[in-house]
């Protein structure tokens, strides 16, 4: 009876000593913790992971790839101090994650006088490429544009890569030089109202071809015309000064190309203005101290033939509310010349220079209000010439485009005074700084 005794504890010793020594194995392996991390594109953790004992703690060092920020960090009830990341008295597995993103950029610009760029503030991520499109006005051209290592096809800018922040600088300068002191420069933009009843064709492009035309005339650059004028003629000649170009932008600031199209049967030669009237299916002038407006439109007999060619509406001879200038549709540009006699874009040229200040014409009937035609061709009163006796004027009415090739000095001076001082002296005074 004994012996079975003995022999029963001896076994339940062995039994717990089993037991026992299974228990103090199993203890060491929870003793150890693993950490692990997880990191997305654009940078590292450094160690990528670590073992440790219970209790221990231990640094991570995060480090960001050129064009990336940390963004969040987080796990294993760690703390973060600028790029190390310290996890403390872990007891179990626990795994870190890091995230980082793109560093955004700004790309700025400066743009001289003379043109727009359509994004003149862009915010871009890092290595994001940015297309810049270039837009001169009708009577300047891109001279230089650098910046952001891009390059220019065209009037297109492109950067590949924004990598930090930058600036793009953009320089236009003028077709026309200077005017030789003391005449100064004065621009000044014009919008085109086409009020097109059906018959009306005009493009941009030949709004544009037009806005150039009447920019060398009045700026004395039509040099082979010029050059073929009386040598009596020659030293008369003058240059005006004064550049156009389509407004590239609209009373309220927003961008625009300067063109107003309206399908209407309201006629562009309307007595009342109902052109310029939206009640009457015209197109609103746009303010008259800040640009010039012109309607084209559409004015021939039943017959086809060409009715009146233009017409100007005159400070102090118009209702203020409706000064400006109509032409005749098919007398705008010169690429596809719809009248022999009128291929040139002297129409316009003309009506530009009676709305500032040449009222009347050199020939041809002479009104009392004619301001010009009996003046000294020279302005001072020197010559024996008169604008009168210049046939090749541009306000010579009973000549065709290819006749008329000059402005005179006196016409200069009127211009000018009209423009500066009198009438248009708002007009003038708002765009000084183009």
């Amino acid at each position: 009876m004994c012996i079975n005794r003995i022999f029963i504890l001896v076994a339940c010793l062995l039994v717990i000593s089993a037991c026992g020594g299974g228990s103090s194995s199993s203890k060491e392996k929870l003793d150890t913790v693993s950490i692990s991390s997880s990191v997305s594109l654009g940078g590292s953790i450094t160690p990528a992971s670590a073992e440790l004992a219970a209790g221990e703690s231990v640094q991570f060092s995060l480090s960001s790839e050129q064009g990336y920020t940390l963004d969040t960090v987080s796990g294993c009830n760690g703390r973060l101090a600028g790029m190390i990341y310290t996890v403390q008295a872990q007891d179990s597995n626990c795994s870190i994650v890091a995230s980082f993103v793109k560093n955004t950029y700004l790309v700025d610009s400066t743009v001289s006088a003379g043109g727009n760029i359509d994004k003149p503030l862009s915010e871009l991520a890092y290595g994001d490429g940015l297309e810049l499109v270039l837009s001169p006005h009708t009577d300047h051209r891109i001279a230089n544009v650098s910046g952001c290592k891009g390059h220019l096809s065209e009037q297109l800018y492109s950067i590949s890569a924004v990598i930090q922040d930058c600036t793009v600088d953009v320089l236009f300068s003028s077709l026309f030089p200077e005017p030789e002191p003391p005449l100064t420069r004065v621009r000044i933009p014009l919008v085109f109202h086409i009020l097109d009843a059906g018959f009306t064709d005009v493009s941009d492009e030949e709004i544009i071809s037009q806005v150039q035309a009447t920019n060398l005339h009045f700026r004395q650059q039509n040099i082979d015309e010029l050059d073929s004028l009386l040598n009596s003629d020659k030293p008369f000649v003058a240059d005006m000064g004064i550049q156009f170009y389509l407004a590239d932008r609209d009373p309220q600031g927003e961008p625009h190309n300067g063109i107003i199209r309206l399908d209407t049967d309201t006629s562009a030669f309307d007595l009342d203005y109902k052109f310029a009237q939206q009640a009457f299916g015209g197109s609103e002038p746009w303010p008259n101290d800040q640009y010039i407006n012109i309607w084209v439109g559409d004015f021939r007999t039943r017959h086809g033939k060409l009715g009146l060619a233009g017409k100007a509406y005159i400070p102090s001879l118009a209702p203020d509310a409706y000064i400006g200038v109509s032409v005749e549709e098919s007398l705008i540009g010169i690429i596809d010349p719809q009248e022999a006699d009128f291929a040139q874009g002297k129409t316009l040229t003309h009506e530009l220079a009676h709305f500032l200040g040449l009222i009347g014409h050199t020939h041809g009937t002479i009104s009392d209000e004619n301001n010009h035609a009996h003046l000294s061709c020279d302005a001072n009163g020197l010559s024996e010439c008169k604008n009168s006796d210049l046939d090749n004027n541009f306000m010579n009415v009973l000549v065709k485009d290819e006749g008329m090739k000059m402005f005179s000095l006196s016409q200069q001076r009127v211009m000018r005074e009209w423009l500066e001082s009198g009438p248009l002296s708002a007009l003038y005074q708002n765009n000084l700084q183009r």
